[in-house]
């Protein structure tokens, strides 16, 4: 593979901001804070789709029916009062 393929366009905070569905200064806010994965160019601030995807999936909250991950303390997997 080369190094063409391995690279991605890097995206605007506007473009970041459109895909997360926020506003841009909350993505400057992310990216601030830490929250979320970002690049410097310069004095810009671009943001990798991976990183983007990262987020997400970490912000991502398992409905109801959907399986517990092994030692979740939902679902009475926990400590029981004796």
């Amino acid at each position: 593979m080369g190094r063409e393929e391995r690279m991605k366009p890097l995206l605007k905070p506007a473009e970041a901001a459109r895909m997360l569905g926020v506003s841009r200064s909350q993505i400057y806010h992310l990216a601030a804070t830490g929250e979320i994965a970002h690049v410097r160019v310069g004095h810009s601030v671009r943001f990798r789709l991976e990183d983007l995807e990262r987020y997400i999936e970490r912000r991502r909250v398992a409905a109801a029916w959907e399986e517990e991950p092994p030692g979740s303390l939902r679902g009475g997997g926990g400590c029981e009062a004796g």
